[in-house]
């Protein structure tokens, strides 16, 4: 977190005012991020929402902000900026928060709604699929949990990572694997 405050805090140091507006709203969202971050959730929330009366259509930052809600409890305010960030073509992190979102609310039907909407065959909303057919006791889950094993094994072989979070929620929501899914 102090190499990220380092980081926020050079962003928006003079040398960069030449680049413009959009830098320093940048700044300003990593700032009230990290606040957001290190447990003070009612200043980072004013932060943002100043953010967002300035910038009311940024899906970025609508998605920062639907984040930082879900983290102090506001659904009512996660959900409302989630369909902002969510709003016309989204990408595969922004659909795979909103899920995830979704489904600890239990709302399956409605993170299979969103997915569907979304199409794509990416691992992280294969994986959220299955999560949710699992949820509704959907028989696909368990060929979808092979599938999902299966490109982890292949993506594994080949020399390839950055899928540690889905192999966790794959050990943990899929596998019944805590321990696996810790490691």
């Amino acid at each position: 977190l102090a190499d990220a405050q380092r980081a926020c805090d050079q962003l928006a140091d003079d040398r960069f005012a030449a680049l413009g507006p959009a830098l320093q709203r940048h700044a300003r969202a990593c700032a009230a991020e990290l606040l957001s971050l290190r447990g003070d959730p009612r200043a980072a929330a004013a932060r943002m929402a100043a953010l967002a009366r300035e910038h009311p259509d940024d899906r970025w930052l609508a998605l920062l902000r639907a984040e930082a809600a879900q983290r102090r409890g506001d659904h009512a305010e996660a959900e409302a900026a989630f369909r902002i960030a969510h709003a016309g073509v989204a990408d595969v992190y922004t659909v795979s928060a909103y899920t995830d979102w979704l489904l600890e609310r239990g709302r399956a039907q409605d993170a299979l709604a969103l997915l569907q909407a979304h199409g794509g065959d990416a691992d992280a909303l294969l994986l959220r699929r299955a999560i949710a057919w699992r949820q509704l006791g959907d028989a696909r889950a368990a060929a979808a949990t092979q599938d999902l094993q299966a490109r982890f094994e292949a993506a594994r072989r080949r020399g390839e990572g950055g899928h540690e979070r889905e192999q966790a929620r794959l050990a943990l929501d899929l596998l019944d694997q805590p321990a696996q899914a810790l490691e």
